[in-house]
């Protein structure tokens, strides 16, 4: 479950990597600083401590999958 929340962020981002959707961008970014809120929060408590190990996990994994995504969409890019 916290795998499921934590990547919205990450397709949010995706979404917006188009020059003209630069407010997802900013939504994306934003989740992604709740995401973190949530994680701490959820880790205190011990009930949904493995959904707080969830999105600790998600918060970590995101900028590595934004950076291979980012470099294949570039590189997808053709000049003519």
């Amino acid at each position: 479950m916290g795998l499921g929340l934590g990547f919205i962020p990450l397709i949010l981002f995706f979404i917006g990597f188009n020059p003209n959707l630069t407010v997802l961008l900013s939504v994306s970014l934003f989740l992604w600083l709740g995401e973190l809120i949530a994680a701490i929060v959820c880790l205190f408590t011990r009930s949904v401590r493995w959904v707080g190990y969830g999105l600790l996990t998600a918060l970590l994994v995101i900028p590595v999958v934004l950076a291979i995504g980012c470099a294949v969409i570039i590189s997808q890019i053709r000049i003519n």
